[in-house]
């Protein structure tokens, strides 16, 4: 996950050069965004027909820093399966709140292909499917 957005980043400069403290988040959500963002803006798709923002705890029972400079998720992440139309997904982002609309995006990635979510589709990312970096 290349993109690191502006919430993440403007909190960590301010931490390293300013000395303001910057709060690591209680919890992490993955969750799927539609068209490809622009000006730093991710869509998120719709709230319906079953998709929501998968909770990852934080932790090292759950996520793994490796010699690469990546942390790796240490569980298959599963999305619910969907009851009806959702939309296309094109990419994957980390967020602050599992609530969907909420929060801040923390980092987004475009998946290499995008995927329409209709009826019985499920998204699912196998151990360390997700490679999560600053750069």
């Amino acid at each position: 996950m290349p993109n690191t957005y502006y919430t993440l980043q403007s909190g960590l400069m301010f931490h390293l050069f300013e000395g303001v403290s910057h709060l690591r988040p209680s919890s992490i959500a993955i969750g799927l965004c539609g068209p490809v963002p622009n000006n730093r803006s991710v869509v998120e798709l719709p709230n319906q027909s079953g998709y929501a923002r998968v909770s990852v705890a934080p932790g090292s029972t759950n996520w793994s820093y490796q010699n690469d400079g990546k942390v790796y998720n240490n569980n298959v992440i599963t999305f619910p399966i969907c009851s009806g139309y959702v939309g296309w997904t094109s990419g994957v982002f980390v967020a602050d709140n599992s609530t969907y609309g909420a929060g801040n995006i923390l980092f987004y990635n475009q998946h290499s292909v995008a995927a329409e979510l209709t009826a019985n589709s499920q998204v699912s990312y196998p151990v360390s499917g997700l490679a999560i970096t600053l750069t």
